[in-house]
Parts: C-alpha cells; sequence; structure tokens
C-alpha cells in the first residue's frame, strides 16, 4: 500500500474531528437537520464548479449508488451525527465515531468481499487512533454551556439518548461508506464528482427543511 492513500485517510480523519470541533462550536438555534441542510448546500455550492470541470464516465447504476450513499450516510448520517454532537459533545460522539472503519472494514469483508491486507488493518488503526488523539485534546467547556451548540436534553437521559444518537450516524456513515464504495467499484466517476454527486443527492432529499429556515434562523 502506498503512502499516498494512508496520507490522504489520516488527513481525512483529521478534517472530520476538526471540522467537528467548530461545528460544535457553532452558535446556531438550527435544529440537526436543518444546520446539515445549509452545510450540504453549502458544499455543494463549492465543490460542484470542480466536478463539472471534470469529464463524467457515470454509469447508471453507479449514480443509484452513490445517491442512495449520500441519502444514508450524509443525510441521515450527518443529521444524526449532529445531534449526537449537541448531546454528547465533540470529545465522546468522535470517540464513538472513531469504530467506524474498523465497521466499514468488516462489512466490506462480509457484503463486497474485500479482504484488507495487514498494512491496510494498520491504516485503519492509525485512522482510529489519529481520531482519538485529536478528540482527546478536550477544551474548556467544551462538554457544557459555554459557548457554541446548547446542549439539548442536559441530564440522566441526556447520554442514552446521546449514545443512541452516535451509534446511528456510525451505522449510517459506514452504510454510506459501502454504496459509495460499490458505486465507484461499478464504473463511478472520480472522487471528487463521486462526493458532489452524494452531498447534491443528501441536499435534495432535505431540501423541504428549507420551508421553515428563515423563521428557524430568525428564533
Amino acid at each position: 500500500m502506498s503512502a499516498a492513500p494512508v496520507a490522504a485517510a489520516l488527513a481525512a480523519a483529521f478534517c472530520w474531528a476538526f471540522a467537528s470541533l467548530l461545528w460544535r462550536r457553532l452558535p446556531t438555534s438550527l435544529s440537526a437537520a436543518r444546520l446539515n441542510l445549509l452545510k450540504n448546500l453549502l458544499a455543494v455550492a463549492l465543490l460542484l464548479p470542480l466536478a463539472l470541470a471534470l469529464p463524467w464516465q457515470l454509469a447508471p447504476r453507479a449514480l443509484l449508488l452513490l445517491a442512495l450513499s449520500g441519502v444514508l450516510g450524509i443525510a441521515l448520517g450527518d443529521t444524526l451525527f449532529f445531534a449526537a454532537l449537541r448531546r454528547l459533545g465533540t470529545r465522546r460522539t468522535l470517540t464513538i465515531d472513531a469504530g467506524g472503519p474498523a465497521v466499514t472494514s468488516l462489512a466490506g469483508v462480509a457484503l463486497l468481499g474485500e479482504v484488507p491486507r495487514p498494512a491496510q488493518w494498520l491504516g485503519i488503526a492509525l485512522i482510529t487512533l489519529a481520531v482519538l488523539l485529536v478528540v482527546q485534546q478536550r477544551a474548556p467547556g467544551e462538554d457544557g454551556l459555554e459557548g457554541g451548540l446548547p446542549a439539548d436534553g442536559e441530564g440522566e437521559g441526556s447520554d442514552g439518548t446521546g449514545v443512541a444518537l452516535a451509534l446511528g450516524a456510525l451505522a449510517c456513515g459506514s452504510g454510506g461508506a459501502l454504496l459509495a464504495r460499490a458505486g465507484l467499484l461499478v464504473g463511478g466517476p472520480s472522487p471528487l464528482q463521486a462526493a458532489t454527486l452524494r452531498l447534491a443527492a443528501a441536499a435534495i432529499v432535505m431540501l423541504p427543511l428549507l420551508a421553515g429556515l428563515p423563521r428557524a434562523v430568525q428564533g
């Protein structure tokens, strides 16, 4: 296994952890679903011009798999993840989410017949370790009410709900990753185009949430 994919995977893990810290501190009263919708619309607006500049070769089955991947992994998975961030905080949510690479790899063995080599298992361990190292750097007030998103439902029931949301996000994220991998295997586009398609599919299914957005922003 070359160094480039490992570096890309580690960079992705770091970016995801850092972005989660930023989302946790974003001062907003928007629901997790509406926050996710705005994130997806912004990402599509930024990526679409770059994706359209590349040549497209996309099989219909790949398009379907990538779209389903976006709906499951981004529309549903990221919404659950944002909701978990509000209840558990960044550190605990990402600690649960750090099990995602291992879960996805095991599911890939069962469903896609892809057995990782020892070096790839090492890469999975490094990704998980990288996320854990980042999230263990706890900032003052990170899991409390100081700054950022308010913690919904603080109390004894909050942890149980938050853990359930985080586990749901992990399952949806792993399922979305498997669908994306399957789509790329059957003739999908470049990684940039695939990411844009997934985000666009997620944004489209969430568009009805725009109806109450101005009122939610004002509130």
